[in-house]
């Protein structure tokens, strides 16, 4: 039953609980997180970019700090002020896109007006594909598009888990999608496809658009209109997942969708604002299930972001990426860890002692690893104001990899060094030498390099050493 100061007396449809559904999803998320901690010795992380002084947005980028934290991730934030400009922006991005402790990049929207109607768009294109956690990334749009992304968009995925969990049939089902953002409306819609729903997406010049709506089985509202979907939308029987959080600040229009007297109103009284759907609370009347607001989507949205960014950490091995499923093809599901991604370690054992193996291997990753850098490359171009980018290669000489660079950079420290930073990160001494012995010589790496630095000594003579190749690089290229 709704409380009927609600304005409704009593109510047909149930209740699709996204806060519960969102704990399972933590809960799945966190004993994994653990496991990647103890097995690389860092957490995953997630860095945060909040610009201006939004309200709304204040909440939310907290929101998810607190929710990273419990989750076990390392979450940092950086605050930058109104006056930012995009150049500033796209600054702080590329410090992120570097970072080796950030595994996950999220540019909370939206963007002052003073960056430009673009703003937006410009900064994800920038993120590097796999710290794309928002999947907002054109790389990311196209693989969702052939059904193969490992990062995409929280909110619609967050929708598709709620529907999943909640036992909504999808297969063969009529979905109809209101809203075409880039966000919500077109990720939503495709995530449905791929589930054999067929799909309409309907917008504001969409004709006849309560008759389309009600005719589906599982309608999405994403449009950002309080009570705009009212039961005349909504098939008799349907899923309505309402995907609107509007803060609304006039108590006439709570009044009006809710009546005098409800509970809604007596928040906005005491508050001065309330979050409302794009579903008029009276189409609890008449649907078989609907998501609420709050306590629907969004709290799946924070719960995917986590999940997203211990994705983006496992890297071209998360669980279900193609090369993880080719690997688990060709070595056996003993080689994957709990969380479906490939454990590095137990893959290292059997690979380092067999040269067949190693190939076989290298033939999996390097090939998914090299187009994961192209990406990162390409976003580099779209900057249109760095004249050279650095980018790190595994194995560059051992894939032949080495001509499709201007320039080569040899990182290297002897032998014994070596060996005991590998044992650091967790390796035996059999599986560090193992790997070593993988590897060209290091004097021929050297001898192959326009550059070389070396990392025996001082953090300070480090720097000195890439300070001198950065200067010649500017001067050279």
């Amino acid at each position: 039953m709704r409380d009927k100061r609600d304005g409704i007396d009593s109510v047909t449809a149930r209740v699709l609980d996204g806060t519960a559904v969102a704990a399972q999803i933590r809960a799945e998320v966190a004993p994994a997180v653990a496991a990647f901690t103890a097995r690389v010795g860092r957490p995953p992380g997630l860095g945060l970019v909040l610009v201006g002084d939004d309200p709304a947005s204040g909440i939310y980028v907290r929101g998810k700090l607190r929710s990273a934290g419990e989750a076990g991730l390392r979450a940092d934030v950086e605050r930058m002020p109104e006056s930012t400009t995009l150049e500033q922006l796209l600054g702080v991005v590329d410090r992120l896109n570097r970072s080796e402790a950030h595994d996950g990049i999220l540019v909370q929207s939206p963007l002052p007006a003073s960056m430009g109607p673009d703003a937006e768009r410009t900064v994800f294109d920038v993120i590097r594909p796999d710290k794309d956690v928002d999947g907002f990334h054109p790389v990311n749009v196209g693989r969702l598009v052939q059904n193969r992304a490992a990062l995409v968009a929280c909110t619609p995925l967050g929708v598709m888990e709620l529907l999943v969990r909640s036992n909504i049939r999808i297969a063969g089902a009529r979905a109809v999608v209101i809203g075409r953002s880039d966000i919500v409306g077109k990720p939503m819609a495709l995530l449905l496809l791929h589930r054999d729903a067929t799909v309409t997406i309907c917008h504001s010049k969409t004709a006849e658009l309560p008759r389309i709506a009600a005719e589906a089985d599982i309608l999405v509202a994403a449009i950002g209109r309080p009570g705009f979907v009212t039961r005349e939308f909504v098939k008799p029987g349907g899923t309505v997942i309402d995907v609107g959080t509007t803060p609304v600040r006039d108590r006439e229009t709570v009044t009006r969708l809710y009546g005098p007297g409800s509970r809604r109103l007596e928040v906005f009284d005491r508050r001065g604002s309330v979050v409302l759907g794009d579903v008029h609370p009276e189409v609890a009347d008449i649907a078989g299930a609907l998501s609420p607001v709050p306590g629907g989507v969004g709290p799946l949205t924070i719960a995917l972001l986590l999940r997203n960014t211990l994705t983006a950490a496992h890297g071209v091995m998360v669980a279900g990426s193609e090369a993880t499923s080719a690997i688990a093809a060709r070595f056996g599901d003993a080689v994957l860890a709990a969380d479906g991604s490939v454990d590095r370690a137990v893959l290292g054992r059997v690979v380092f002692a067999d040269a067949g193996a190693r190939r076989d291997l290298e033939s999996i990753v390097h090939p998914a690893v090299h187009r994961s850098i192209v990406a990162g490359l390409r976003a580099f171009e779209l900057l249109g104001e760095y004249a050279w980018a650095v980018v790190a290669v595994p194995l560059l000489f051992e894939t032949s990899r080495a001509t499709d660079y201007d320039r080569v950079i040899v990182t290297t420290c002897a032998p014994a060094l070596q060996r005991k930073r590998l044992m650091a990160r967790g390796l035996t001494a059999e599986a560090a030498e193992q790997r070593m012995s993988a590897q060209l010589p290091t004097a021929e790496k050297v001898a192959r390099a326009d550059f070389v630095i070396f990392t025996d000594g001082s953090f300070e003579e480090t720097d000195r050493q890439i300070d001198a190749v950065v200067a010649a690089l500017s001067s050279d290229l």
